[in-house]
């Protein structure tokens, strides 16, 4: 079972190269429906925009469409050295158990989510930190091609699927392989052939992904 074990890992990557959902306008109600779906979808997502032109846009923290163009979305974080007295200071919520941060709120209903805290005798010290988002205009969508970007997780389960069956033939084919020789037990050979079926196309899945594009304009 050794060498079938091998065939039945490439055999799930051959079969998982094609998994793919495909979302294009045609699939929406509206524009403003497929526009939607595409910004919640691309939310902190890794992924990959290809133009008209066919040059290729890699993306790291997200994308968005507004007003008809594609936006390219940065995280970055910042931070600022901070000080108040204690009379101004409403409240103190620690976030961590070590209280190395916490949210802080002055009387004046202003927030702050703080590190690096230091209590005085009659003020306090913190850093400042706050999440920026920086957007970038990519191109229009008429000059979009398509996005695309992957799921590993949701590739586990039909990964397995398609491990189990592969497996189950390769146990029953090594069964009557040997058959001849009546030196084979069906059932732990087609119980080692799904199950090494199944790991094999759940690493398989899980590497390959599921693949989500959407296609912003269609060539036919």
């Amino acid at each position: 079972m050794k060498d079938k074990s091998v065939l039945l890992f490439f055999l799930s990557l051959l079969l998982f190269t094609g998994c793919s959902t495909t979302y294009t306008l045609k699939d929406f109600t509206s524009k403003q429906e497929f526009y939607s779906k595409f910004n919640s979808s691309l939310q902190d997502r890794n992924a990959r925009a290809q133009l008209m032109n066919d040059s290729v846009i890699d993306i790291k923290d997200g994308a968005e469409v507004l007003n008809d163009t594609l936006y390219l979305l940065t995280r970055s974080i910042y931070k600022a050295n901070r000080k108040f007295a204690l009379q101004e200071i409403k409240n103190i919520k620690y976030l961590s158990i070590d209280s190395r941060s916490a949210d802080i709120s002055l009387k004046n209903d202003t927030r702050f989510l703080a590190e690096s805290i230091k209590m005085g005798k009659d003020s306090i010290e913190f850093s400042e930190v706050r999440e920026l988002t920086n957007i970038k205009g990519i191109a229009p969508v008429d000059k979009v091609k398509s996005v695309s970007y992957k799921n590993n997780w949701k590739g586990i389960y039909p990964g397995a699927v398609t491990g189990f069956i592969i497996g189950t033939i390769a146990g029953v084919y090594s069964t009557l392989d040997r058959i001849h020789n009546q030196q084979y037990n069906f059932d732990t050979e087609v119980f080692t052939g799904s199950s090494i079926g199944i790991l094999a196309g759940s690493i398989a899945g899980s590497y390959i992904g599921w693949r989500y594009v959407y296609q912003f304009n269609v060539q036919y």
